[in-house]
């Protein structure tokens, strides 16, 4: 990830956002696993973690809605954490915003 201190990004609300600060090998921790992550700080009202697009290949991600399960692979290991939803704050003029919060987990080994 190329970005650094004072890149500009497009946020989830469809905002410019300028980055404040990147902190590289950021240690996410879902259930017992720890995965790195490089995190991008920006100014804003809510506390949000967003994955992206990298990070969900990296660790062959799946997103059940219907289910209401992530699913990720770390070390070997499956790890299967249900997701709860939550209404996100601000309102988008195009669909209505969804935002789901990791609460527990199961792990299987592979």
């Amino acid at each position: 990830m190329g970005l650094a201190d004072g890149s500009q990004i497009i946020a989830v609300n469809q905002q410019r956002k300028t980055v404040k600060g990147v902190v590289k090998e950021a240690l996410l921790v879902i259930a017992d696993a720890k995965v790195p992550i490089i995190l991008l700080v920006i100014d804003t009202p809510e506390f949000n973690l967003l994955f992206g697009t990298d990070w969900m290949r990296r660790y062959n991600t799946e997103l059940f809605f219907r289910k209401k399960n992530l699913t990720f692979e770390t070390k070997g290991q499956k790890i299967v954490t249900g997701l709860e939803f939550n209404q996100l704050r601000f309102a988008s003029p195009n669909y209505a915003l969804e935002e789901y919060e990791v609460n527990i987990a199961q792990i299987d080994e592979m």
